[in-house]
């Protein structure tokens, strides 16, 4: 049985794309769903609840406002139930193909609100609750206990724009974004660590999603050139690591970032 069974899910950005992908991974393995944005789901979200015998609800949220992510994150719990949170993936996120110069102090306090604030304010309403909750039941054996000491997961969406630039994007404000969401994963990880919360981030290389697909000159020198595996990233090539980071055979791992990338960083 999956580690994951019966466990719930709250994912920022979930409506379509990578977000939603990471939901049906999940999903897939016995997860209930909760999914905050600020966009209707699409068939691919609304279709999880039939397609793996789970409970989802969708809550409008706007990630950018620390209010709104507290009721949208109570409600969602509400919703499931109210007895358990396990996992939160902050994903939801913008961006902005303007170069440097051009770059607007609006379009970039959009870019920061979203994509570094909001996932701050999610991380940080899901760990409210997931502290307020009773812990969960003794087990016998060591191993046993080791592995519940450390169940819940809170996991970051970065980007490889956290480690590097995207030279075929004006991408300047949103490299610095992610570039906050990856270092703030330790220093949640070590406050957090003695809740028995966990913390880590996904930095994705270059995926294929709507964001994306409205540059297919730029998608295709990505393919080409800028990747060992000469492919772009499918959006369900990110689950098996997020399903890794939210379930039990990763209670030893926090704080750090995890690049699936197709080797673009090792080149």
């Amino acid at each position: 049985m999956s580690s994951l069974q019966g466990k719930v899910a709250i994912i920022s950005g979930a409506s379509r794309g990578v977000g939603c992908a990471l939901a049906r991974g999940l999903a897939r393995n016995g997860c209930s769903i909760a999914n905050l944005d600020v966009i209707p789901p699409e068939a691919s979200f609304a279709s999880i609840a039939d397609d793996f015998k789970v409970a989802t609800c969708y809550v409008r949220c706007d990630v950018s406002d620390a209010k709104d992510v507290s009721h949208a994150v109570e409600a969602a719990f509400k919703e499931l139930g109210g007895k358990r949170l396990d996992i939160c993936v902050a994903n939801a996120g913008i961006n902005k193909n303007v170069p440097f110069l051009d770059t607007t102090p609006e379009q970039a306090q959009e870019l920061f609100n979203v994509n570094a604030l909001g996932v701050y304010y999610l991380a940080q309403a899901c760990a409210r609750i997931m502290i307020r909750l009773p812990p969960p039941p003794t087990h016998e054996g060591e191993e046993r206990q080791a592995k519940s000491s450390s169940s819940k997961s809170i996991i970051l969406i970065a980007s490889i724009a956290s480690h590097q630039c995207v030279p075929l994007q004006g991408s300047s404000a949103y490299c610095a974004t992610k570039g906050a969401v990856k270092a703030m994963a330790p220093p949640l990880a070590f406050e957090l660590a003695k809740h028995g919360i966990r913390v880590n981030s996904i930095s994705p290389g270059y995926v294929r999603t709507d964001m994306t697909n409205a540059y297919p000159d730029i998608q295709k020198k990505w393919a080409g050139n800028e990747t060992m595996v000469k492919r772009l990233a499918e959006v369900e090539d990110l689950q098996g690591v997020c399903n890794f980071l939210a379930g039990d055979d990763s209670r030893y791992v926090t704080g750090t970032d995890i690049l699936v990338d197709g080797g673009t960083r090792a080149m």
